[in-house]
């Protein structure tokens, strides 16, 4: 199954698995949620599947990596980066984090030493994932808390 959430009227129903592309629109209010057209740029396609399939959809690399070559098809060294990187301890942490377990300039420093202590990539990569993390948390907006 898998959890879809309206981005407009919050709702939040599940369906069989599927590619997600023909779900395009709410059951509660007949929003658009899903469009077929490429997001374009890396960080908006991310944007834009997590805010549909919620933060699991983070630890289902082989999902998240399908959705982002549908939608941003152009950044195929991002999407293998990103979703190989993606482990569930990464994103443990940043859920974590979200719900005050401990700071979030905590959570991005530990992300950044476990990326490139663990998993050895350079510190560009380590800046653009956790960069990207902290986007789709929602944390930008929120720079005071950081």
């Amino acid at each position: 199954m898998m959890e879809l959430n309206c981005v407009s009227c919050k709702g939040q129903w599940y369906i069989e698995e599927t590619d997600g592309m023909e779900v395009r629109y709410c059951p509660y209010c007949a929003d658009k949620i899903w469009e077929q057209d490429k997001a374009g740029s890396f960080d908006k396609a991310l944007l834009k599947i997590v805010r549909m399939s919620g933060y699991g959809i983070l630890k289902e690399r082989k999902r998240l990596a399908a959705y982002l070559s549908d939608l941003a098809p152009d950044h195929r060294n991002e999407i293998r980066i990103f979703s190989k990187s993606c482990s569930d301890t990464l994103i443990n942490l940043f859920c974590a984090s979200d719900q005050g377990e401990h700071t979030r300039q905590q959570t991005i420093s530990k992300a950044k030493q476990m990326l490139l202590d663990r998993e050895g990539l350079s510190q560009t990569w380590t800046d653009m994932i956790v960069d990207e993390l902290v986007n789709v948390f929602g944390w930008r907006s929120d720079e005071s808390r950081l």
